[in-house]
């Protein structure tokens, strides 16, 4: 859409009048005047137009030509694409569509993503926050109970530490309060449960069952076993005996 005089520059440039190429012709021949036939104005001015050097004043569309607005925001607003001048009143419709509605639609629809974007962001942060303070709760449970745990491992060991026999009357006296307890009368070996180990009255011994050793009660000294008699010939038990050659 363009207005009178701007439909006058188009057609000089874009498709010249033959009755005006004719008359310039004969003011050519007669010397009058220096215009070309066929002469294209934009290419021979000495200002020329760069396409796409102008945009839309609404859209900010590149221009295809010299102007303000490009076709369909002129259309819209009812004024030349050239020059801006008012050429058709709009007011009582809308020409070329609603462009602005459309515009403010798109912006409406951008703010809307965002939004969206934004909100999904804060919610996979707070799973994640949610996630490692499950994570905190669980590790500090589980180190309190291996606390408790061990705290109760502790007291056991204490209730049940052994008591490691030091004299024969502390042996005699745990025998005693044994069999008084008990009904039944005591045989030869009897388990202590304070020191964890076996006590035969006859004998006066405890016997370790982890080491294998017995304590005598009237030396007051630990018992090794009787080392086996070694066969001859061999060296297993640290000692030979020679055999009946003397070797």
């Amino acid at each position: 859409m363009v207005c009178a005089k701007c439909e006058v520059k188009l057609k000089r440039v874009i498709t010249p009048d033959p009755w005006m190429q004719k008359v310039n012709a004969s003011a050519k021949s007669s010397g009058t005047t220096s215009t070309k036939l066929n002469e294209n104005k934009a290419l021979s001015s000495s200002k020329n137009y760069v396409l796409g050097s102008q945009q839309c004043q609404v859209c900010k569309k590149s221009l295809h030509q010299p102007g303000l607005f490009c076709q369909p925001c002129a259309f819209q607003q009812g004024k030349c694409a050239m020059c801006g001048v008012e050429v058709q009143d709009v007011s009582m419709h809308n020409v070329g569509g609603d462009l602005e509605r459309k515009l403010r639609e798109k912006t409406t629809r951008e703010k809307s993503e965002k939004l969206m974007k934004l909100e999904k962001l804060e919610e996979e942060r707070d799973k994640e926050e949610e996630e490692k303070r499950e994570r905190k709760k669980r590790k500090r449970e589980e180190k309190e109970k291996e606390k408790e745990e061990s705290k109760e491992k502790g007291e056991e060991e204490k209730t049940v530490a052994k008591i490691e026999p030091t004299g024969a009357t502390n042996l005699v006296g745990s025998l005693l309060q044994q069999s008084a307890g008990s009904t039944t009368p005591t045989t030869s070996w009897q388990y202590d449960g304070k020191s964890g180990y076996y006590f035969d009255a006859s004998k006066m011994q405890y016997y370790d069952p982890k080491t294998k050793l017995y304590f005598c009660c009237r030396t007051n000294k630990w018992l090794k076993p009787e080392n086996e008699k070694p066969k001859n010939g061999t060296f297993k038990s640290g000692a030979r005996k020679p055999d009946k050659f003397g070797l």
